[in-house]
């Protein structure tokens, strides 16, 4: 592969290395958090571990909802005793570090193009135009790097294009998520994110009129938990770039959740509830079958939420599999 370097197995296997996690700056998404959970755990295991913001001329300061996970800030030194991690929107990074190691983590596959368009051309003008614009590096020029992903989705994406993947997941953190024995009493409520595959659940609404749909906008996070708690459906039909936060929040809150088949929903590895909860959106009678679905839920819900139970075991145990994944990648 023209102008990449080999990864040999001692690459980053080392702890007197300094580890530099990027991470845009005044960002509050479920991407930047991961990046925080990061560098947290590192310093837990006794690494020497930094958050550095981008861009990074620019004086950052961790935003409120992170400080939490107490990670240092720090500029990144271009050294030979340098790890710089870069999330997968800012791999034109790369470019700047001669140094020091690199590694990629492709927190979702759909970022990295800049477009969840399903026209493919659409999809590739974007994606043009960010390397054009020095924004993304190519994927045959990103074999210098060693790569972590997120998702199912991401790896075998990353297999694909010839490139190998180690998992390096997330979790949630336990303010995004209630209990099912803490919730609320629970109405005949359908939850949806407006952001995600609205031009299905919209089709849905219209409908559907005798359903309450309840749009995750304008919540605080704690009102999200209780919204959550009260509700008994959860639906997105959106491209699900990465294992995605929201499913997993209602799952752990008692919703039945209901995904169309985009990106990671695809895999059982991501997104792991029955498959008769997951649905094609070019299905010619998706409609009818989510409304029969849902007015089946609504009748008979506890027979459906115990459904959930093993995707619900999955996500509690994120936070220890998280851990034995930084083990594995740095020490």
């Amino acid at each position: 592969m023209s102008g990449c370097l080999d990864v040999g197995d001692d690459f980053m296997k080392t702890t007197k290395k300094t580890i530099y996690v990027v991470c845009p700056g005044d960002a509050v998404t479920g991407g930047p958090e991961v990046l925080h959970q990061l560098v947290h755990e590192l310093k837990r295991i006794g690494l020497d571990a930094f958050i550095s913001y981008f861009p990074f001329d620019a004086p950052q300061e961790t935003p409120v909802e992170y400080q939490k996970y107490n990670v240092p800030v720090g500029q990144i030194t271009d050294s030979q005793q340098s790890v710089v991690v870069i999330p997968e929107v800012l791999t034109g990074l790369i470019r700047q570090f001669k140094s020091a190691e690199v590694a990629v983590w492709w927190l979702s596959v759909d970022n990295y193009f800049g477009s969840y368009s399903v026209s493919a051309l659409v999809r590739a003008a974007r994606s043009f135009q960010l390397l054009l614009l020095g924004r993304r590096v190519p994927l045959f020029f990103l074999g210098r790097a060693r790569h972590f992903t997120q998702s199912y989705y991401a790896q075998k994406f990353l297999r694909d294009h010839k490139l190998k993947g180690e998992m390096l997941s997330d979790y949630l953190s336990e303010e995004h998520y209630i209990s099912d024995a803490c919730a609320g009493t629970r109405g005949d409520v359908i939850v949806y994110n407006p952001q995600k595959g609205y031009e299905v659940t919209s089709l849905l609404i219209n409908a559907c009129p005798e359903h309450r749909f309840i749009a995750l906008q304008g919540f605080s996070i704690s009102e999200v938990r209780l919204l959550l708690g009260s509700a008994k459906v959860y639906i997105d039909f959106g491209h699900h770039p990465g294992k995605d936060r929201i499913p997993r929040e209602a799952a752990l809150a008692g919703c039945c959740v209901i995904t169309g088949l985009s990106g990671s929903a695809h895999y059982d590895q991501d997104v792991s509830i029955p498959s008769d909860y997951k649905f094609d959106h070019q299905c010619p009678d998706l409609i009818a079958q989510v409304r029969q679905l849902v007015g089946d839920i609504f009748v008979n819900f506890r027979a459906h939420q115990t459904r959930f139970d093993e995707y619900r075991n999955t996500i509690l145990g994120e936070r220890l599999r998280f851990s034995a994944e930084v083990r594995d990648a740095f020490l």
